[in-house]
């Protein structure tokens, strides 16, 4: 995640403000999980009190007891058609908008494969703490 297209990419947590441009990069490295289906999720939470991830999966930074959304793929890959995460993987921007200042926005991907015994691979998660 690039701030200003500046910064670390893989910074566990970055500092933004409105106005300013995020740019996101959800990739296989090595292309070992690529066509796999994927799903990018998002959770928004006060800076003043984070929470932690989903108990019982120490990968999964999500915690799905409190509201989140899929921004690309699915949660429920199969039966729906999924063309996979596709060889270079899949590039986003967004500009921050006003009035979230105060908050955490925290991203993880996922994808599905049976490469895994729990039947998915996750990335390390990243937060955007809003100023």
């Amino acid at each position: 995640m690039w701030i200003d297209d500046a910064g670390d990419p893989v910074a566990e947590a970055r500092d933004a403000s409105a106005g300013q441009l995020m740019t996101l990069e959800f990739v296989s490295r090595g292309n070992t999980l690529a066509w796999s289906p994927p799903a990018l999720i998002v959770q928004l939470f006060p800076t003043a009190q984070p929470i932690g991830g989903t108990p019982g999966y120490s990968g999964v930074q999500i915690d799905f007891s409190w509201p989140f959304a899929v921004i690309y793929g699915s949660l429920f890959p199969l039966p729906l058609p999924n063309p996979g995460l596709p060889v270079g993987g899949i590039q986003g921007a967004a500009v921050i908008p006003p009035g979230l200042s105060g908050t955490t926005l925290r991203m993880q991907g996922f994808v599905f494969t049976s490469q895994t015994p729990s039947g998915f691979a996750s990335t390390d998660a990243l937060e955007l703490r809003l100023q």
